[in-house]
């Protein structure tokens, strides 16, 4: 396959490229993140496991940021945030390269084609739930006006641990990559560390009441 082949308008390596449509823990191991890091196990015992808001794994644990508690009219909001750089470079007017170096990446190619959009890339991705909340529960999914990711909304349906089960399986969430033309150089551009990402939102009063008093412990 070449560039000009690429799914959805993505450049990278054949691992990268074909990850579309690979599973969420065969990606993990292909990516030699450590068996224990990616079990169930390591969320249930360790200070998360009474928790509401949990991190998929312990690699979120290790790496990933805790989503921020926005309080809203009448519903919250927990913020994901990047927690590595995204170097991205812009390969003709078609292809765009994007890529950050963690152990396991914060996003893939999409499985899905997606919406096309003036103000946004043609490339098309995906980034995993790193943070869900333990409940059943149906969410929203949001865009961030300032973040540099268009992010699809949606209506995400989660559903409480099994704890018979060893993962954790995480959601996918469909995005673009908006034009920043004024911060190109050279081809490239950087989405720092700690950006905005997308937005869960909670409408549940019960959840909501929990997760505030959760968030508001020590």
């Amino acid at each position: 396959m070449t560039n000009d082949d690429v799914l959805n308008n993505i450049v990278g390596s054949t691992f990268w490229i074909n990850s579309a449509n690979i599973d969420f823990y065969q990606i993990q191991s292909d990516s030699n993140v450590p068996t224990k890091w990616t079990k169930i196990d390591g969320v249930l015992k360790s200070k998360y496991k009474n928790k509401i808001v949990k991190p998929i794994n312990e690699y979120s644990i290790n790496f990933g940021i805790k989503p921020e508690l926005i309080l809203e009219n009448g519903y919250i909001v927990l913020r994901q945030y990047t927690h590595a750089d995204i170097w991205v470079e812009k390969k003709g007017t078609k292809h765009l390269n994007a890529l950050d170096k963690t152990w396991l990446r914060q996003f893939y190619p999409s499985d899905k084609i997606l919406q096309n959009r003036d103000d946004c890339y043609l490339a098309q991705y995906k980034m995993y739930t790193q943070w869900i909340v333990d409940e059943n529960i149906d969410i929203e999914i949001r865009s961030i006006p300032n973040s540099p990711f268009f992010v699809f909304p949606e209506i995400i349906k989660l559903n409480k641990i099994d704890i018979k089960l060893k993962h954790i399986y995480p959601k996918w969430i469909y995005f673009l990559i908006k034009k920043q033309d004024s911060m190109v150089k050279d081809g490239f551009f950087i989405i720092e560390n700690n950006t905005p990402a997308f937005d869960i939102i909670i409408k549940d009063k019960d959840i909501i009441k929990m997760i505030v008093k959760e968030y508001s412990e020590k």
